[in-house]
């Protein structure tokens, strides 16, 4: 696989992390998709990553939907899942709603005494309060933010003030070469 304009210096054992909805609202924007099979690879080209885990809501209506957790699956994520709920907005209209915050922050909580570096693909600003906890273990732990910059919460950047050294904010359009 080709690698992209820029690396990333992985010391330690490092796990990514892809919040899918997040990230699949920013490939709209973006105007190109993401191949996640070769966003599979390139996380596992860095000897450092050993798990790779992939939070998805999927629609048990739409066998399209079904289809591709099984295609994300077969690709070696480690795949989270939940059925999409649909709310009614203010106007009536059924909205699609499936969040994953909690799933993820658990994910890296939890894990924080066994890996090193966290590459989250996604920039929501919810995510302030379990990267402040895998900080707070020691000045070694780094995160990595994939997204682009509108999609990162002001609480991230505000964050990364704070430790300059340890959060990096990386756009996805950085490796569109390599994951498009």
């Amino acid at each position: 696989m080709d690698k992209p304009n820029f690396q990333l210096r992985l010391k330690g054992r490092t796990m990514v992390l892809v919040d899918w909805a997040n990230i699949r609202n920013q490939q709209k924007k973006l105007g190109w998709e993401i191949d996640l099979k070769k966003l599979y690879y390139w996380a596992n080209d860095f000897e450092a990553v050993d798990t790779v885990k992939f939070f998805y809501g999927f629609e048990k209506k739409r066998p399209t939907s079904i289809k591709f957790l099984k295609k994300v699956g077969s690709f070696g994520f480690e795949i989270f899942e939940k059925e999409v709920k649909y709310l009614k907005n203010s106007k009536g209209r059924l909205l699609p709603k499936c969040d994953f915050d909690t799933e993820i922050a658990c994910e890296m909580v939890l894990s924080r005494h066994k890996y090193r570096n966290f590459i989250l693909f996604s920039g929501d600003g919810d995510f302030k309060y379990p990267i402040e906890k895998v900080l707070e273990i020691g000045k070694k732990k780094h995160i990595f933010i994939m997204s682009e910059r509108p999609a990162v919460g002001r609480e991230i950047w505000t964050l990364r003030k704070e430790f300059p050294k340890n959060i990096a904010i990386v756009t996805i359009s950085k490796l569109k070469e390599t994951l498009q």
